[in-house]
Order: C-alpha cells, then sequence, then structure tokens
C-alpha cells in the first residue's frame, strides 16, 4: 500500500517542490528557442572562463544571431549576448569590434525604448534608455551624439512620469554632454543654466 501511495504521489510531490511553477498551466515555459540561446550563451561565458577566448567569441555571435529569432525576451537576451561580446572582444585586444557591439547595444537600447515611448510605456521606456546612456559610455567615435540622445530619451520619460526627483541628475548629466559636444550655443546654454 504505502509503495502505490509512493509511487502515485512522490512524482507530483517532487515536482512541486523542484519546479513549482511546472504544474501551473498559466506559467511560462521556456520555448526551444529561449533554451537553445541559454545554452550558446552559457557555453560562451564557459569558454571565456576556461579563456578561450576565439570559442568564446563564436558562441556569443552565435547566441547575438540566435536572439534576434526570440519574441518574449529577444530584448534582454540580445543584450546579454552583446554585452558578453563585447567584454571579451576587449579582453582580446579588439576595442574597434568592441565599439561596433556597444553601438549596436544602444541601437537596439534606443530603438526599443523609442517604441516603448510611442506606446506611451514610459516606465518600461526608462531602464532602456539608461541602457544606451551606460554603453554610450563606452563609445569613442559617436559617443556624444549617442550620450545626449539617450539624455534626451531618459529625460522626457521621467517628464512625463513627473518623477521630478529623478529628472535633476540626467539635467545635470545632459548640461555636462552639452559642454563636451562643445558648440557654443550650447555651452552658453549649459553655463547659463547648469
Amino acid at each position: 500500500m504505502l509503495y502505490v501511495v509512493a509511487v502515485l504521489f512522490l512524482p507530483t510531490f517532487l515536482i512541486q517542490v523542484l519546479r513549482p511553477d511546472a504544474l501551473d498551466a498559466k506559467a511560462h515555459r521556456p520555448t526551444v528557442r529561449t533554451v537553445k540561446f541559454s545554452v550558446l550563451l552559457r557555453t560562451g561565458i564557459l569558454y571565456e572562463w576556461m579563456r578561450w577566448n576565439d570559442s568564446a567569441i563564436a558562441k556569443f555571435q552565435e547566441a547575438d544571431q540566435y536572439a534576434e529569432n526570440l519574441t518574449d525576451t529577444k530584448y534582454e537576451s540580445l543584450q546579454k549576448a552583446r554585452e558578453r561580446l563585447a567584454e571579451t572582444y576587449l579582453v582580446t585586444g579588439r576595442p574597434s569590434d568592441a565599439e561596433q557591439v556597444c553601438a549596436k547595444i544602444v541601437q537596439s537600447s534606443m530603438e526599443t525604448a523609442f517604441s516603448l515611448r510611442l506606446r506611451n510605456n514610459y516606465g518600461e521606456a526608462i531602464p532602456k534608455y539608461e541602457d544606451a546612456e551606460r554603453f554610450s559610455q563606452k563609445l569613442t567615435t559617436a559617443r556624444l551624439a549617442s550620450l545626449f540622445q539617450a539624455q534626451r530619451g531618459l529625460s522626457g520619460c521621467l517628464l512625463a512620469l513627473q518623477r521630478n526627483a529623478e529628472l535633476e541628475p540626467v539635467y545635470t548629466r545632459m548640461l555636462d554632454t552639452l559642454q563636451q559636444i562643445g558648440d557654443p550655443y550650447d555651452i552658453e546654454l549649459g553655463n547659463t543654466y547648469g
């Protein structure tokens, strides 16, 4: 009798303890594509840890290409793969390749944030603009222009949400960026309001 109870109920009990979401019909299930992306990314991280940088770069590039086909986690997946790829390029002494990847990160962040902003999803757009601002700092060629665009988008979202306490430091960073750009009108504007 105990054997029958154990065979019938033990698997359900273990599933509930180890994976409580497995029995929930409404829970998000990972797709085959999501699992494959995760395997590619983790393999790249493993190769990076083992200092097999060329193999890690290949896996991160493959994960980047594969993430383009994801639907539910596309933005986050692209950012993870590209960030790891840029870091590995820097470790291997390929800063120009790293900058190209960072420019892609900035571009995808800005595009995603802009589309969210058009749908009045200001709260969801803020982290995307913050990502764009953070990765714009790593650029050399288009650093100031992309940095200012990200800061302007971020300030617009914060203004729309009336989050004034968070808006002040963003305005300060914008004025600093304008002063670094060096346009005489912008410098005068920064000095007047800074």
